[in-house]
């Protein structure tokens, strides 16, 4: 659902305001991400086609293809956001120390 939404979002300059909104009816407002719901975010996040962004939505083929992206992640070791990637190569996941970004930006140098 809102993965596929926000993957139908790619690429376009709308995206990042997509997964605010997103991100806001979820975790503030406690709006599930149903097809209505995903709907009304696209729209408030500017939707060119919204008819267009739900079938993509529910097509079979866009939400294997985002699953079978995030499995690709997870094999390479992410498994929480923030993810940190220095340099092509994975470091670390979450909240960090100070001290930790340190040495993983020294250690790619």
């Amino acid at each position: 659902g809102a993965h596929t939404l926000l993957k139908y979002f790619e690429g376009k300059a709308s995206q990042n305001h997509l997964q605010e909104v997103l991100f806001r009816k979820y975790f503030t407002d406690g709006v599930y991400p149903d097809a209505n719901n995903l709907r009304a975010a696209a729209e408030e996040a500017g939707a060119e086609d919204l008819d267009e962004a739900m079938a993509y939505v529910a097509s079979k083929d866009a939400n294997k293809a985002v699953a079978a992206e995030a499995a690709g992640y997870s094999r390479q070791g992410v498994n929480g956001v923030p993810f940190f990637v220095f340099n092509g190569e994975p470091q670390f996941s979450g909240a960090q120390p100070v001290s930790t970004f340190k040495r993983a930006l020294l250690d790619s140098l």
